[in-house]
């Protein structure tokens, strides 16, 4: 009888860990299935917390600059509010890989999201060409082109009753800069002084 339960017990706990270790796997390739199709990466603060000294990452024979030096690009404050590094890592286009920061700044509900990526050059970039030829309806938004000193293209996309919506820049024909506002309508009508905070500047 105590063989019996012995045996049992020793069957018990293999089967136990087995199937930890296919749950492990499993959460793995999931893990690297989610990565691979996310346009923008989980928080990560291994990433958005290491201080780098390499300016610039090889990725897939483009020289990127490093996720985390991204931030370099964005300033300490926006209308009185605070950079909260949220995301920063590589991830994947139609095109190629690309690297990528998110920050944001908000207080009491009032929200402006950041999004930085560096893709090398605007052939990596998918929606480039919509800089130039943006849809001439879009329920609901207004589509205006923004008028940008040299080496900056965009537009701005805006919902005028709840005053909120997104400006799309590609920068120096390799960054994109992406602004979502909720609750600045006063942004609508100085985007300017917004974008040229962000310093791309070498």
């Amino acid at each position: 009888m105590k063989i019996l339960l012995f045996i049992t017990f020793i069957v018990i706990v293999l089967s136990s860990c087995d199937s930890s270790e296919v749950d492990r796997l499993n959460d793995k390739n999931d893990t690297s299935q989610i990565n691979e199709n996310l346009s923008e990466l989980k928080i990560n603060n291994d990433v958005v917390n290491n201080d780098n000294k390499d300016k610039v990452i090889n990725v897939e024979g483009k020289e990127l600059i490093a996720p985390n030096r991204l931030f370099d690009f964005y300033p300490e404050k926006i209308l009185g509010l605070n950079l909260e590094k949220s995301s920063s890592g590589n991830t994947r286009s139609g095109l190629g890989r690309y690297t990528t920061s998110t920050g944001v700044y908000e207080k009491n509900g009032r929200l402006i999201k950041v999004r930085i990526s560096d893709y090398f050059d605007k052939e990596f970039f998918p929606d480039y060409q919509l800089m130039f030829d943006m849809p001439k309806k879009d329920p609901g938004f207004i589509l205006t082109k923004l008028d940008l000193k040299d080496g900056y293209i965009g537009f701005m996309r805006w919902e005028e009753n709840y005053k909120f919506g997104y400006i799309s820049i590609f920068v120096k024909n390799r960054y994109h800069l992406l602004i979502d506002i909720e609750g600045f309508p006063e942004i609508k009508n100085n985007y300017k002084e917004i974008i040229y905070k962000f310093n791309f500047e070498d």
